[in-house]
């Protein structure tokens, strides 16, 4: 279904959620990551996507947060 190869910035998550009929556009940057955040963690839990799809997307989420964070 999606490669995980595919996945190396945070636009390539978001178009893994829009796979699933999930929109991020908050129009606030920290909030979009957050969102998309909760979003992984609950396609996970509903084993939509595989552990290991879900711990690049998280571990490029959680990178950019702390980018915008410490950009504020």
């Amino acid at each position: 279904m999606f490669d995980l190869d595919e996945i190396k910035h945070f636009y390539n998550v978001l178009d893994l959620l829009k796979k699933f009929n999930i929109y991020i556009h908050l129009g606030n940057r920290l909030d979009d990551l957050k969102l998309a955040e909760v979003e992984l963690n609950r396609l996970f839990r509903a084993n939509l996507i595989d552990r290991d799809i879900y711990l690049r997307s998280m571990t490029i989420v959680k990178s950019e947060i702390r980018k915008e964070e410490n950009n504020e």
